[in-house]
């Protein structure tokens, strides 16, 4: 269907080249399917730089993906291809009209708002039974209205980031910690004694954080904080507040809420079951959930600029997910938590 695109006519070395395709999909016009959008070449080692005029950009709410194809060629004769995706998306910070500093998407003001997700199943532990497993957390968390996923001192198989940028959801990545740091000091910055790396084990931190993700960098979430970094980044149970504020960097609620529910016939062990406030209803839980994102949305505009609820599923003993860890039930009504986590996503976009 694709015509072999850009090559080197002579010549005895490989060369690579690179083509940006629109995929097929309902929301693309018929003229587009198949078609080349931009192509660019290079000998092995070096950089192929690829213009994409008119890039059609990615978001949660448009997800917009191109098809990447990357040839290799010898003596005039494709030796080796691969086929990827790509998306087309910025992030950045810049402070607003009012000199508070705002995470950006595409170069506009985006509020970050979405669900802890430590991606425990009760059958695999740390692995999902399924491909499509993996992808429900991530539909669902989508269909409930929120823009993000904070994955919570995990790193998953490359399957799940693939099935966020498909869905279009947002990621936040925890790095996780190989051994036990310096004491817990919530809240608050940084004042004992900071644990002392080999320059080994500095280096290999280093180059394992940068394979996982290299964009913004929230230093610390929840307390020992340090005045690097793009993100200050405060937690406090269950109701949102803004404990610390800096002018400089974009300052966040990590983690809020945490509201229990705990559901006869989908716990993992009975009688001991825990949650921040606990409650025994699902209207009781979702009064109170939409009650903490009205305090929530009051303390955005003099400062936050992103929120995590805690969190996706329960987990073991922890019944304070929005799903019970079977995935079997919605804890909290759904219709009533999208209403108002869409008011909550929406609250810097231009209407």
């Amino acid at each position: 269907m694709l015509s072999p695109g850009t090559r080197p006519a002579t010549g005895s070395g490989p060369s690579g080249s690179t083509r940006w395709i629109h995929p097929k999909g309902d929301a693309i016009p018929d003229s587009y399917e198949g078609k080349i959008a931009s192509a660019g070449e290079a000998v092995p080692g070096e950089t192929a730089l690829v213009s994409l005029p008119n890039a059609k950009l990615w978001s949660p709410e448009a997800p917009f993906l191109y098809d990447l194809e990357i040839t290799l060629w010898r003596n005039g004769t494709a030796i080796d291809r691969v086929k990827s995706y790509a998306g087309m998306r910025k992030i950045s910070v810049k402070a607003d009209f009012l000199g508070v500093v705002r995470m950006q998407l595409n170069n506009q003001d985006y509020f970050h708002f979405g669900l802890l997700d430590q991606g425990w199943w009760p059958d695999g532990l740390y692995t999902a039974p399924t491909d499509e497993a993996l992808r429900f957390d991530i539909v669902t968390t989508k269909s409930l209205g929120y823009n993000l996923i904070r994955k919570h001192v995990k790193v998953e198989p490359a399957r799940w980031y693939y099935h966020c940028d498909r869905e279009g959801i947002l990621v936040w990545q925890d790095m996780p910690s190989g051994d036990r740091g310096p004491q817990w000091q919530p809240g608050q910055y940084f004042t004992g004694q900071e644990k002392v790396r080999s320059p080994e084990s500095a280096e290999e931190y280093m180059a394992e954080w940068k394979a996982i993700i290299d964009r913004l960098v929230n230093p610390a979430s929840g307390g020992n904080f340090y005045a690097v970094g793009d993100i200050l980044d405060v937690h406090n149970y269950p109701d949102p507040q803004l404990t610390l504020y800096e002018g400089s960097r974009v300052c966040v609620l990590g983690e809020f809420g945490g509201l229990g529910l705990a559901l006869e016939g989908h716990l993992w062990e009975t009688g001991r079951n825990w949650g921040y406030v606990q409650y025994k209803s699902q209207e009781e839980v979702t009064d109170a959930y939409i009650s903490l994102l009205e305090k929530l949305k009051s303390l955005v505009f003099p400062g936050f600029s992103a929120a995590i609820y805690t969190q996706t599923t329960d987990v073991e003993i922890e019944v304070n997910g929005i799903m019970t860890y079977d995935r079997e039930v919605i804890k909290l009504d759904p219709d009533r938590i999208r209403e108002a986590n869409r008011k909550v996503c929406g609250l810097f976009m231009r209407k």
